[in-house]
């Protein structure tokens, strides 16, 4: 999965990811883990596994049924740490990947208005690991934020850095970043949480 600050390069060869890293797992742990046991969820979709740390991650957390696809597989499959079940174009409407409870994703930063936006065909729920920085634009608001599906923004009160590529290497690029949750359901303001180290 690349990185929140990122773009994706349209090539299966390109290194330009960045992981999630599990701090912010850890960080949203409680409440994502609440989410899923008032919803009765089942099964988990993430959209853009990349080396599958968010997989991974929900593999060792939960009971739940993981969903993992990614679009441009790593070409060494020695490096994923979570094998995924697809390989398809999660914005294609003619691609199979099944319906899910909710979404977890930390999907391309230039694409993040549009996975919701489709993710919502495939879940009425979805958290999705961003930058703060993705509150902002016009554009954003007329086609995501207006429609009042934005449940929830937990902000991080440190910084996250992201290893990067396929060796994932360490990087510099620490920044804001916050969980978002969406309900297809919802239709209203959202409420802010901070995210601590070490807990709630």
């Amino acid at each position: 999965m690349v990185a929140p600050c990122t773009s994706r390069k349209e090539d299966k060869s390109s290194n330009d990811l960045f992981i999630t890293p599990i701090e912010a797992l850890n960080a949203i742990k409680p409440y994502l883990m609440k989410d899923l046991v008032d919803h009765r969820v089942t099964d988990v979709l993430d959209p853009c596994s990349g080396l599958g740390d968010i997989s991974h991650w929900l593999s060792q957390n939960t009971t739940c049924n993981i969903i993992a696809n990614e679009l441009y597989p790593c070409p060494d499959r020695s490096k994923l740490v979570f094998q995924p079940h697809y390989e398809q174009d999660f914005l294609d409407d003619n691609n199979t990947i099944p319906i899910a409870d909710v979404i977890l994703a930390n999907a391309p930063y230039n694409k993040a208005v549009e996975f919701v936006l489709k993710g919502f065909d495939y879940s009425s729920i979805q958290w999705h690991f961003l930058r703060l920085s993705f509150l902002e634009s016009q554009t954003r608001f007329q086609q995501l934020f207006n429609l009042g599906k934005l449940t929830d923004v937990y902000i991080f009160t440190f910084r996250v850095s992201c290893d990067k590529g396929y060796d994932r290497e360490e990087t510099a690029n620490s920044v804001c970043y916050a969980w978002y949750r969406f309900d297809k359901y919802y239709c209203g303001q959202p409420k802010l949480h901070w995210l601590t180290k070490g807990g709630m």
